[in-house]
C-alpha cells in the first residue's frame, strides 16, 4: 500500500511540511493509536505516540527528505537549535562527485596500454 503524506497532526510541530510513503501490511492497534503522528491525504491517520509524548512510531517512509520534517524530528527530541538536512540535495551532490570521481578514473585508466587492449 503507498499513500502520500499532506500534513503531520500530532507531529509535535503540525505546520511542518512532511511527505512521505507507507508500506506496509497489517494493522497496529493499541491505546496509542489514538494519538496518531500523521494525517494522510486520503483522511486517514498514521503512526502512535506515547501517552508521556516521548515515543512515536510510523509506518511512513522517506519522511526526512525534507528539512522542515528533519527539523520538527529533531525539534520533537529536544534539539532546538539544530536545522535539518536537505537529503535530496545531498544526495544529488554526492551522485554529481561520485560521477565527477569516476570519469576521472575511468580517463585514466584508458590511458593504460592493457586498457586500451595494446
Amino acid at each position: 500500500m503507498r499513500r502520500w503524506l499532506i500534513r503531520a497532526t500530532s507531529f509535535v510541530n503540525a505546520d511542518a511540511a512532511v511527505s512521505g510513503y507507507e508500506i506496509h501490511m497489517g494493522v497496529s492497534h493499541g491505546p496509542d493509536c489514538q494519538r496518531p503522528v500523521f494525517q494522510l491525504n486520503d483522511g486517514s491517520v498514521d503512526g502512535a505516540v506515547s501517552p508521556d509524548g516521548a515515543v512515536m512510531g510510523s509506518y511512513l517512509h522517506g519522511l526526512f527528505d525534507h528539512p522542515q520534517a528533519g527539523s520538527a524530528l529533531l525539534q520533537w527530541a529536544g534539539m532546538h537549535h539544530a536545522n535539518g538536512v536537505d537529503l535530496s540535495l545531498l544526495r544529488e551532490s554526492s551522485l554529481d562527485r561520485l560521477a565527477s570521481s569516476s570519469q576521472t578514473l575511468l580517463e585514466a585508466l584508458q590511458r593504460l596500454p592493457r586498457w586500451r587492449g595494446e
